[in-house]
């Protein structure tokens, strides 16, 4: 059973995944920032490009570390991006 609705799935999906890439993080790089915030690299898990392991992990995951993922990358971007957004980097 699926922990998010619809509208919280696509939601996520919109906000971090774009065509596969995840913000602007490397597949590397995603790995580290994953395993910080819940404990595991999520593309090596799945064995696919970051967008879909991210979703393939909201998929299957508990609510509070889907919660716990979902406010790293908030911070990550609010951080990293401010109000520019990850195609403004200017």
């Amino acid at each position: 059973m699926a922990v998010l609705s619809y509208i919280e799935r696509d939601s996520v999906s919109r906000l971090f995944n774009n065509g596969g890439y995840v913000l602007d993080f490397s597949t590397d790089d995603f790995n580290r920032f994953t395993i910080d915030s819940v404990g595991f690299p999520l593309c090596e898990k799945y064995g696919l490009s970051k967008g879909k392991s991210l979703m393939a992990f909201i998929d299957e995951a508990k609510w509070f570390e889907i919660a716990k993922l979902v406010d790293d990358l908030l911070n990550y971007y609010v951080v990293r991006f401010g109000d520019r957004g990850p195609d403004n980097d200017k």
